[in-house]
């Protein structure tokens, strides 16, 4: 029935889409489905949000002009409010959303593929969220981003596909520790921190999730999923590495046969692996395991600032492994990038070159890989986040004007 649907949030759903439009266009927004999380899933959603335009068409300001592929079109009527009012913005915010349409400064020191995805979040931001762009990139810059939440968006959770994601987020902010950083996480939306979240977050504290959407991933015989966590790294450091190196998402599971697997996972979106070379004895023991997969005359390369952040986060689940007393019967470093993101591929397969033919202990995926093995298993209530994350990280064609409108 259209009562069943929030009036106050169909605003917003149409508050966000241009003069004509379709019913479709409202009934397919995933901010509009997480407000009706029971309703969405009914075969008949789309024809509830028709009738519950139609029913409050006066209201919400728009007129029938007719009909289409994607049901009833609607125009929004010239003495309509355009965007929705104050009281619906995020809290907080003090202005309409309708100041939030402007897809906000980008940063001219840009290579052409971060720049694009920063077009492509500050598109997001303005277009999907409807809230004012923030400053960054730390907590406390004076300059505007379009990639940036502002302050109140960003402590509301917006950074974030759904709210249980969100709430995976804030619960690991509390536990403190690891490389997190709060603002980074909560307000910059091109950071591959809040990524990470959104890609494995659903899996946390789910274990049947876990194990359905891994084994597809992993290519593996995942019986149990053990636990799933973000921003991990075993204790005490001084055992591992002796260093602050952890993983951006760390899956253990069993097997069939009760042997347990760690994997560890390295996220990135534009970020560049990182530059800054380490070495020493807490790193090079590591190597010396009769397991080692490194090449005997690669041992030189492995440390080069190009390697150097693989390396770290290889030698962290290697020493997993071969810590005496350790339950790990297998681990496997796992790298997931962007599919654009060129030279992160070179990377990796510069990294590659450094270990034995037969290793199985390092592999990386890119992230529409990823979302498709999830996909293949995923159920019904799971598309929506799926496809969110589809759309936001790696559907640049959804910003494409307006990235030819700024070149």
């Amino acid at each position: 029935m259209s009562d069943r649907i929030d009036v106050r949030e169909l605003q917003k759903a149409i508050a966000r889409l241009g003069d004509v439009f379709a019913t479709k266009d409202v009934s397919e927004q995933d901010e509009l489905k997480r407000a009706h999380p029971a309703e969405a899933l009914r075969s008949q959603w789309h024809a509830t949000v028709g009738r519950s335009i139609s029913v409050n068409r006066v209201e919400l300001g728009v007129e029938s002009i007719g009909k289409s592929a994607r049901g009833e079109r609607w125009s929004k009527r010239a003495s309509a409010p355009r965007r929705a009012s104050t009281s619906d913005s995020p809290p907080g915010t003090g202005q309409p959303a309708s100041d939030s349409k402007d897809l906000g400064p980008q940063c001219s020191g840009d290579a052409r593929f971060t720049a694009r995805h920063r077009l492509h979040q500050s598109w997001w931001r303005a277009t999907v969220l409807s809230v004012p762009c923030g400053f960054g990139p730390a907590e406390t810059s004076a300059s505007r981003y379009g990639n940036m939440l502002d302050g109140p968006s960003g402590t509301a959770g917006m950074n974030f596909l759904t709210p249980e994601i969100f709430a995976v987020a804030k619960a690991r902010l509390a536990e403190g520790g690891g490389t997190i950083e709060r603002y980074r996480l909560l307000h910059n939306m091109l950071s591959s921190q809040p990524m990470c979240f959104n890609l494995f977050g659903p899996l946390v504290g789910n274990p049947e999730r876990a194990v359905r959407l891994l084994r597809p991933l992993l290519g593996d015989d995942v019986a149990r999923a053990r636990r799933v966590a973000i921003e991990w790294a075993p204790s005490p450091a001084m055992s591992y590495l002796d260093d602050r190196t952890a993983f951006d998402a760390m899956i253990e599971y069993e097997r069939v046969d009760g042997s347990q697997v760690l994997v560890g996972i390295e996220t990135k979106l534009t970020d560049s692996f990182s530059q800054k070379p380490y070495d020493g004895e807490s790193y090079r023991r590591w190597m010396r395991s009769p397991r080692s997969p490194f090449r005997t005359d690669a041992w030189s390369e492995v440390s080069s600032p190009r390697h150097n952040q693989l390396w770290r986060n290889h030698l962290l689940a290697i020493a997993a492994r071969d810590l005496p007393g350790s339950r790990y019967a297998a681990v496997r470093s796992m790298a997931i990038l962007h599919p654009g993101d060129e030279e992160g591929a070179r990377v990796i397969a510069s990294y590659r070159d450094l270990l034995t033919p037969d290793d199985e202990t390092f592999g990386a995926k890119t992230l529409d890989e990823v979302v498709a093995a999830f996909t293949s298993v995923a159920h019904a209530d799971e598309m929506p986040w799926l496809d969110a994350f589809r759309r936001r990280y790696l559907a640049l064609d959804l910003s494409e004007d307006a990235w030819r409108g700024r070149r």
